[in-house]
């Protein structure tokens, strides 16, 4: 039987089905999770996968790399190191209990999964760089950060893959970030083209739940897609309501806070839910305030140690005695993290950033599918605030393009 005879096998729709079920448990697939494997495995064409939070973009970029026959592995570009130590956890997790049933369906076992950022040892991240060159590399799914992407050194690593034909595709998760992040807080997500120059035929699988006309063109732009498939799910959550409440002044606002989370706390005390906020300090505040009034909660911000960030959104998933029900978080909280039990309590909001953001963030709620409130919360003095961010951002981009201009001149 020939490779192309294998890779049309590997993404017919019983054998996707099958691979589901055995490894994840799942008794079907959305056809538009269908469209996008099939599109990767079969055609290799570029993909941008438009979702819904909960739309099950994980699984299009996994199930691919379980269900193929092909030798090689898959690279999967993610934001944050929170986020994929969870999804390699849970994956790890699902591999594992799918090993131990025997399933003739799973080929591959936790150790198969790996995650490439500061988080690993030198020596464990020279032993995975060794794997990922041969031609047939034990590593089958990779988590990597986009400035370890653009270093040097892995780019010479992806020199090799591509000769060795061992890439079978990049998926870029929470591909959004392309277009808010790589302009300036991250300008390593702009460099995330060099798959085009280092893997010209490698399929590129951009995912996003935060899905604009302008940021999808940024995206496919930014990446040099080719052609690439647009799939889209309809971003209607219909479990989900909206409503707005005005605070007043500070102390109104925190006592507004206050009460909206104790509405929320339907299911009791150990509910859990989440309150963006829009800067550090604030988380600092508001769950500092809720915990005077008895709810156990807890801050989470970029500003926090990493191994303090990981234990509070542990101990936030895991729950348990003492644990925090509610976490007060900026946006740096959120991206992929699944926790069913989060669609019971509302979800509030300090500012209405923009549309776009707050779609995605209280996209957090309601995940079991389950009705979920999300309040946002605002105050006269927030558009002052917010635009005050905006200008500053624009004149932060001014006074870079103005140095880069004299580092031209020589």
């Amino acid at each position: 039987m020939s490779t192309s005879s294998l890779v049309c096998d590997d993404a017919s729709v019983g054998h996707l089905k099958a691979v589901a079920k055995a490894v994840f448990g799942f008794d079907a697939l959305k056809q538009e999770q269908v469209e996008v494997m099939q599109a990767l495995m079969k055609n290799h064409n570029d993909v941008f996968y438009a979702f819904p939070t909960g739309g099950g973009k994980s699984l299009c970029y996994q199930l691919p790399a379980l269900a193929s026959s092909r030798p090689g592995f898959v690279l999967i570009v993610s934001p944050l190191i929170a986020l994929m130590q969870d999804q390699l956890h849970k994956l790890r997790e699902v591999l594992s209990s799918s090993l131990n049933d025997n399933n003739p369906q799973n080929r591959f076992g936790p150790s198969s999964c790996a995650v490439l950022n500061s988080s690993i040892s030198p020596a464990e991240r020279e032993v995975l760089l060794q794997d990922l060159q041969l031609e047939t590399p034990a590593t089958r799914i990779v988590y990597i950060t986009p400035e370890q992407i653009s270093s040097e050194a892995f780019k010479l690593i992806l020199g090799k893959v591509a000769a060795n034909k061992t890439l079978l595709y990049a998926a870029i998760d929470e591909a959004h970030c392309i277009s808010q992040w790589g302009h300036d807080f991250r300008p390593a997500y702009r460099r995330l083209r060099i798959f085009r120059d280092l893997c010209p035929g490698v399929p590129l699988l951009a995912c996003t739940a935060t899905s604009t006309p302008k940021v999808r063109d940024d995206v496919i732009d930014s990446l040099r897609m080719h052609d690439p498939k647009i799939v889209a799910m309809s971003f209607d959550r219909p479990n989900l309501t909206y409503s707005i409440v005005f605070k007043g002044d500070e102390d109104d606002g925190m006592d507004k806070i206050v009460q909206v989370v104790r509405e929320a706390q339907v299911d009791g005390p150990d509910s859990t839910g989440l309150v963006y906020c829009f800067r550090r300090a604030d988380c600092e505040k508001v769950a500092s305030r809720l915990q005077g009034a008895g709810i156990k909660a807890g801050a989470y911000h970029a500003g926090m140690p990493d191994k303090q960030r990981a234990k509070i959104q542990n101990d936030w998933l895991k729950g348990g005695p003492g644990a925090p029900r509610v976490l007060c978080a900026t946006i740096a909280f959120g991206m992929g993290v699944d926790k069913a039990s989060t669609g019971r309590p509302r979800w509030c909001y300090y500012l209405l950033r923009c549309q776009a953001n707050v779609r995605f963030e209280s996209g957090r709620a309601g995940r079991d599918g389950k009705p979920a409130k999300c309040v946002l919360l605002y105050s006269s003095n927030d558009a002052g605030l917010l635009r005050w961010f905006i200008g500053k951002k624009f004149e932060d981009i001014r006074k870079k393009k103005k140095e880069k201009a004299e580092e031209w001149k020589g």
